[in-house]
């Protein structure tokens, strides 16, 4: 699922479901895209790298938000 807007908080979600092994049960979890970003600055990589967040087609969600954001 893409992300959405809390309509009531307003922040930014990301869903996050998975079926059980049982094949009947679910388990889901939603984020706030703040929540995914402080996860996200944290990751430390040889002090050169850095983390991100990759869809199902390989395009960084975090990152763009960040390109979309500075451009407006």
């Amino acid at each position: 699922m893409a992300p959405y807007v809390d309509a009531q908080t307003g922040s930014i979600i990301i869903s996050i479901s998975r079926l059980l092994k049982n094949g009947t049960d679910v388990l889901s979890l939603d984020l706030t895209m703040k929540q995914i970003q402080m996860v996200i600055e944290g990751v430390q990589l040889k002090d050169e790298g850095y983390g991100f967040v990759l869809d199902k087609d390989g395009i960084s969600q975090i990152i763009m938000n960040l390109l979309t954001n500075a451009v407006k």
